[in-house]
């Protein structure tokens, strides 16, 4: 349940905190392992994983397991930029108020701002909008830009104006 990885920077104390390693390339490849914790300072950083590693890593002494180390994707969750190009994550039901615990939809109906470049339109995929932070429009499968590639759901009912709240079948588990 420890592993020591050489993540070529310094770390802070449990920056890893209920994210993810997962083995790459060598001996014991393709799991994908729980952090409990993790120490500070710069290589070797040691992770304390929540369930044993399930097939034993080479260590140094060879041509060591090559890991991917990343932190929860729901910590330091930010609002959607107009025109995003990163995953969207769900829908807060109401107002946050920065550095605040929150509870974000992930599936169902929810309630999601439109944006104003391409009105969501009932029975059509819901993206993440290109023009309006934290709202969502129709998808335009002619467009280049990286939000036509983050669909949310599917829209179930809308209106005509901007900035009013449509209803989307949140479908991001």
């Amino acid at each position: 349940t420890e592993l020591s990885v050489a993540l070529g920077g310094a770390a802070v104390v449990n920056a890893f905190e209920d994210g993810y390693v997962v083995t790459v390339d060598g001996t014991g490849q393709g799991q994908l392992l729980n952090i409990n914790s993790n120490t500070a300072g710069t290589d070797p950083v040691i992770l304390q994983l929540i369930n044993p590693i399930r097939v034993t890593l080479a260590s140094a002494g060879g041509t060591p397991t090559k890991v991917s180390v990343f932190g929860n994707q729901y910590a330091d969750v930010v609002k959607s930029a107009a025109a995003p190009s990163s995953g969207i994550l769900g829908v807060a039901p109401i107002g946050i108020t920065a550095d605040y615990y929150f509870w974000l939809q992930t599936s169902g109906p929810a309630a999601v701002v439109q944006g104003s470049s391409a009105a969501p339109v009932a029975g059509f995929v819901a993206v993440a909008s290109e023009g309006t932070a934290g709202a969502c429009e129709k998808i335009d499968p002619d467009a280049a830009a990286a939000a036509e590639t983050l669909a949310i759901g599917h829209c179930l009912s809308s209106t005509a104006t901007s900035a009013d709240h449509c209803v989307v079948m949140l479908n991001l588990e």
